[in-house]
């Protein structure tokens, strides 16, 4: 039942999701820039972003992500083109690349408001994330946030458990290692 519950709420993040993008689309729409572009731009790509982490909260979805990227290309595009000095827009945009490279859809479903897994659910989820996953996320929280102590332990218990009960764990050596667990 709990995983039926968590589905629907996904999919209304994705609605809602859905309809913030529409409406961006909806405002550009309109076509021209206000005298006073800047902050417009600012507040549609503010707006964006936003929509953007409620999607990778949400788990994500390929056809929704794309959309985004394009309206989000497309204030991009239009702010160069407004401003004539893209320098400054060009390294706040690689900074901003940076970050969202770093950060895993795994890592923005554990840090949402919303706790789209619940807490007791953490490490399993952690653990059927890929290796490359499970390394950004260290990396990104810092290989000696507090919340490793646990999930460490609990990790290696689970796997341990899954190992003793005959199932097959992949690359579990990998992930317990890419934790702080060595076996």
């Amino acid at each position: 039942m709990d995983v039926y519950y968590a589905r629907v709420k996904d999919a209304q993040a994705l609605a809602d999701v859905r309809r913030g993008l529409s409406s961006v689309f909806d405002e550009l729409r309109k076509g021209g820039l206000p005298i006073d572009w800047h902050p417009y731009l600012n507040g549609m790509r503010e707006q964006l972003d936003e929509l953007y982490e409620q999607l990778q909260r949400a788990g994500g979805d390929s056809e929704l992500e794309q959309a985004w990227r394009q309206l989000r290309e497309h204030i991009i595009e239009t702010w160069r083109t407004a401003s004539g000095n893209t320098d400054a827009l060009d390294r706040a945009e690689a900074l901003v690349q940076q970050n969202w490279e770093s950060y895993t859809q795994w890592a923005y479903q554990v840090s949402s408001p919303a706790k789209s897994i619940p807490p007791e659910e953490v490490t399993c989820s952690l653990l059927s994330e890929s290796l490359e996953d499970i390394v950004k996320s260290v990396e990104y929280l810092g290989p000696n946030n507090e919340v490793w102590s646990d999930v460490r332990a609990e990790a290696l218990q689970r796997v341990m458990q899954a190992l003793a009960a005959g199932h097959e764990v992949p690359q579990h050596r990998q992930k317990l290692a890419a934790l702080g667990v060595a076996i």
